[in-house]
């Protein structure tokens, strides 16, 4: 017994023990338990987490990744092992919807269940919501579709999951961030696949990535997942006299866009090239674009798909590099600009009077189908002949009408 207080103990100083030991446990793809033993890109996040907490610096980071990686799976495993080994420590768990909810509890429960008796935590109470420990300690799983979100509660740690796909982003926001203070022994890390160019999530990633706010960008490209490569066909299988004389050749055009230009810049095998063509052609119907953002290779893929645009969006998106950053950013609450570090409303040139006339605000709806684009206002400066402002995101139809009224009187249009 003394010896299973001295591992207890250990795991209170490092939490990686039971990642690396494999004392948890989780569900693999054909439902089976399996002793949870961490993958490349699960190791890129330990390790990161592992250094911020080392510096003595707060958690902060945002995840961009291709689908498939597990990252939820770790994120949960880690702040089970950090709130049932510890006492007096609350997390939160946002999900997309109820049963994304149910299903991260579900994890959390196995690992609970499973994990060697003796080093087992002693739980107060337990249902699908919530998992509490006697040690005070407890973990709250929401879905995003409570708009209360984690207000109210003070937290230490916070995973926002698929976050991209939460349609009321800033209002959970603006109440749950407050609840995590901004000290070492703190954690929020936000991680979803892409959905779009804009929005929250977007944002934020951007941020991170020009070093404009406090979170450490991590991107999963699709290649670190080991299991997407396939092996090559045979010659008498091969259904394409493309391939040059029955060899497989990376091509620089077509439908599977630049492969050549792939294979140089991330050094990719032949075998990992025929998966990627295998899921355009199968799991896509082709549409490379949509390939993209499940399974980027680099940061800007990850929003490449949007809508239905009429422009090419990978040109688009090489064009968006050349222009300058806003001045401000942020939303509007009661009618007023508020300053945000992210947020739907992008200010490039503040209003300047003595003129009449001289701003338009254009309004586009995005729709709400599933699926819809972002709705977008535009304030155009017809003196400089540029671009004021942009607001950019999902709206209800009232809101989207105040918005754009709020801004017309903010240009005075």
């Amino acid at each position: 017994m003394i010896q299973f207080e001295k591992i207890r103990d250990k795991i209170i100083k490092d939490w990686r023990i039971p990642l690396y030991s494999g004392m948890l446990k989780i569900k693999n793809k054909e439902g089976k338990l399996i002793r949870f033993v961490p993958n490349k890109s699960q190791i890129k996040i330990i390790n990161k987490i592992w250094q911020l907490e080392n510096e003595n610096k707060p958690v902060r980071l945002v995840v961009p990744k291709a689908r498939q990686h597990g990252v939820t799976t770790l994120i949960t495993a880690i702040l089970y092992i950090k709130t049932a080994f510890n006492e007096d420590k609350n997390t939160l768990i946002m999900a997309q919807l109820k049963e994304n909810a149910s299903e991260i509890f579900d994890k959390a429960m196995i690992m609970q269940e499973e994990i060697l008796r003796y080093l087992k935590p002693i739980t107060y109470k337990s249902n699908a919501k919530e998992l509490r420990f006697k040690n005070r300690g407890n973990i709250q799983i929401k879905s995003a579709e409570s708009k209360k979100g984690g207000r109210g509660y003070t937290y230490q740690n916070i995973l926002f999951s698929e976050i991209a796909f939460y349609s009321n982003t800033e209002e959970l926001m603006t109440g749950t961030l407050q609840t995590v203070a901004d000290i070492p022994g703190t954690m929020i890390i936000f991680e979803s696949t892409g959905n779009g160019i804009g929005g929250y999530f977007y944002d934020l990633c951007k941020q991170a990535e020009m070093k404009q706010n406090q979170y450490d960008l991590i991107f999963l490209p699709w290649f670190d997942n080991a299991d997407y490569k396939m092996e090559l066909p045979s010659e008498n299988k091969m259904i394409s006299n493309e391939q040059n004389e029955h060899q497989f050749k990376a091509l620089s055009e077509g439908r599977y866009g630049d492969e050549k230009d792939y294979q140089e810049r991330f050094n990719l095998t032949d075998e990992q090239l025929y998966w990627r063509r295998f899921q355009i052609d199968n799991k896509f119907k082709g549409n490379l674009l949509m390939f993209m953002q499940e399974y980027p290779a680099d940061l800007d893929e990850c929003f490449i798909a949007s809508g239905m645009p009429v422009f090419d969006i990978v040109k688009l998106n090489e064009l968006e590099k050349l222009c300058v950053n806003a001045k401000k950013t942020g939303f509007i609450d009661d009618h007023k600009f508020a300053d945000s570090i992210v947020g739907w409303l992008k200010i490039y040139k503040e209003f300047e009077s003595g003129y009449t006339n001289r701003y338009i605000v254009v309004c586009d709806t995005g729709g709400h189908w599933e699926g819809a684009d972002y709705s977008v206002v535009i304030i155009f400066d017809r003196l400089k002949k540029e671009v004021a402002g942009i607001a950019h995101g999902h709206f209800d139809d009232y809101e989207f009408a105040d918005i754009a009224v709020d801004l017309c009187k903010m240009y005075e249009s």
